[in-house]
């Protein structure tokens, strides 16, 4: 799987489909806030906010006495959240562009850290969980989704099988950077019990992860999953035979989970919360 450049290529292409990772990402994101359980008047740090929808919605959850900060490497992203809490007349938000392996956010030290899938392409991990330790008070939790293991989540199975099959892609480490990179929750917990989180406890979702839209088909899935996934720059870059290869061998993959409402593939999410 190739890196992905979150300040840049990877960043715009999430900007320019926010509303199909918004809604794709919906069921863990509805998860992770219930586990969460925010109350009014607490301040919380989001690190990798995209473009900010969970943010916004925990500004409204910890009401006008509570503070919400969207971090995010992205500033594209962060310029479009922001935009976004503007034209909802949000005022206990704000938004900043930084990287949350090293930045201290000026309005920190915060009660509750949140991040939904934003904490798996850190380049030194060690380093990131200390400094994200950093960000919250004695005694403040952490809550994030990361996602479970490869064979527990068909769409990272297929966008690798195809990629290696048309582009070349080597297997992935399993500890790089990456949307799998906290996967094994043995590895994770040594991480955060290193940087100082204590009481660390793992739950489970799964569920169904919802894409495209009411009647589409198999080739316009793939068409879909090909422009919006890490594999998109490199296909760009390959002839029009591999592109067209690449496309046919991810609609038959695709071909089961093509429902009379969109695409629904199942995934396996890691919910995970400690205390500093």
């Amino acid at each position: 799987m190739q890196p992905i450049d979150w300040a840049g290529a990877g960043g715009t292409r999430w900007k320019d489909n926010v509303d199909h990772f918004e809604a794709m990402l919906d069921g863990p994101g509805k998860a992770l806030i219930a586990a969460a359980a925010f109350v009014p008047g607490e301040r919380v740090v989001e690190i990798g906010c995209g473009g900010g929808a969970l943010t916004r919605e925990i500004a409204h959850l910890v009401g006008p006495g509570g503070y919400a900060l969207g971090l995010d490497i992205s500033d594209e992203l962060v310029a479009l959240a922001a935009e976004r809490a503007t034209a909802e007349g949000i005022g206990n938000i704000a938004f900043a562009a930084g990287d949350a392996q090293v930045v201290q956010p000026e309005t920190g030290p915060f009660d509750r850290l949140v991040s939904r899938f934003g904490v798996m392409f850190f380049q030194d991990p060690a380093a990131a969980m200390a400094n994200l330790h950093a960000m919250i008070v004695p005694g403040g939790r952490l809550d994030f989704a990361v996602w479970a293991p490869a064979d527990e989540n068909p769409q990272f199975m297929m966008m690798a099988l195809t990629g290696r099959e048309h582009l070349g892609l080597a297997p992935a480490d399993p500890r790089a950077p990456g949307p799998l990179a906290f996967s094994d929750a043995g590895y994770l917990e040594g991480l955060l019990s290193g940087a100082g989180f204590v009481d660390i406890r793992f739950a489970k979702w799964t569920g169904l992860l919802k894409a495209g839209w009411p009647g589409i088909d198999a080739a316009a899935a793939a068409e879909l999953l090909a422009r919006t996934g890490s594999t998109s720059d490199l296909l760009a870059e390959a002839g029009e035979e591999v592109q067209a290869a690449f496309l046919s061998s991810l609609a038959t993959r695709l071909a089961p989970f093509i429902t009379a409402d969109g695409i629904a593939m199942p995934g396996s999410v890691h919910l995970v919360s400690a205390s500093a």
